[in-house]
């Protein structure tokens, strides 16, 4: 299925060196399944709040899934995973962690219709 405003390799000659290099070695390391979704891709360096900023400075209004509502690099979400972080970074090791067994159960509650 294609995708509208996809990345095409083909069409890849009028990127830069650099780009091409960066694309290939995405593409190696995480395979198909992880697409990019546009035909000139944007290298991105860093966001903050809705904003986006490639290696120039360049400005790009980040609307993509959950950023208009959060934003890159919320104080408060950045707080909370750090916290996480310093606590315990892999839930699928430590399956009996008290908050992830409360939150199982919470879920099925939910599940359940309960509130």
């Amino acid at each position: 299925m294609a995708m509208i405003n996809a990345y095409n390799a083909a069409a890849a000659a009028s990127l830069p060196d650099h780009e091409r290099a960066m694309i290939g070695r995405r593409e190696r390391l995480l395979g198909p399944a992880y697409r990019l979704f546009y035909e000139k891709p944007v290298h991105v360096v860093r966001g903050d709040g809705v904003w986006l900023y490639d290696p120039d400075g360049n400005e790009y209004l980040d609307v993509y899934n959950n950023v208009a509502c959060v934003g890159h690099c919320h104080p408060h979400v950045v707080a909370a995973l750090t916290k996480q972080f310093a606590t315990i970074r892999d839930q699928r090791i430590a399956p009996l962690e008290s908050r992830v067994a409360g939150l199982e159960g919470r879920i099925a509650q939910l599940e359940a219709g309960e509130r």
